[in-house]
């Protein structure tokens, strides 16, 4: 898949999300969320010979974490990390090497975190999923994408996506609120 091919896939997913599911009644955890997003949304544009392939997705898998462990983090980095949402260059992609090595980079990553009551841990923990975007665009490099989704379940509900591309800073690129 093209990188640039991603963007408009993502977005227009994104839209259809929020129109479709945030402004309905609909309710549910972050991981109920990017299920649905996923199995809903992403996979429609999956198929033989388009620009993404279904088992390109991972939902909460592995990849490479970065070195400096994460503030608050007493045991020290780990080799890998889980993320909400992976997309890998070709199909049936993962992190690992045949003999369990760390090996393999992602073509993107797409962190989600949902808001509801209290925002403060939520909103931190969106700037460091911003932060480690950054840091793994800086280490692929071009080749990648990094999306930051921040769900917000409160009235007015929004949906904000950040993307991290390399060499640019984060940028908030999809916004949308009720009309």
């Amino acid at each position: 898949m093209d990188i640039a091919q991603l963007d408009p896939i993502i977005e227009e997913s994104l839209g259809r999300f929020y129109r479709e599911v945030l402004l309905s009644a609909w309710h549910g955890r972050e991981h109920e969320m990017v299920s649905l997003f996923v199995l809903r949304y992403l996979v429609r544009h999956c198929y033989p010979h388009g620009p993404l392939h279904l088992t390109q997705i991972g939902i909460d898998v592995g990849v490479k974490q970065l070195k400096a462990p994460k503030p608050g983090n007493k045991k020290g980095p780990r080799k890998d990390v889980q993320k909400d949402l992976v997309l890998w260059p070709e199909p049936n992609g993962n992190l690992w090497t045949p003999d369990r090595q760390v090996l393999n980079e992602p073509l993107a990553v797409m962190e989600w975190k949902l808001v509801h009551g209290t925002a403060k841990q939520q909103l931190e923990e969106y700037e460091y999923d911003k932060y480690w975007l950054q840091e793994t665009a800086q280490r692929i490099g071009a080749n990648f994408r990094g999306y930051a989704v921040l769900v917000n379940t409160r009235t007015p509900r929004t949906l904000t996506c950040a993307t991290i591309i390399f060499g640019q800073h984060t940028h908030e690129v999809f916004t949308t609120t009720p009309p």
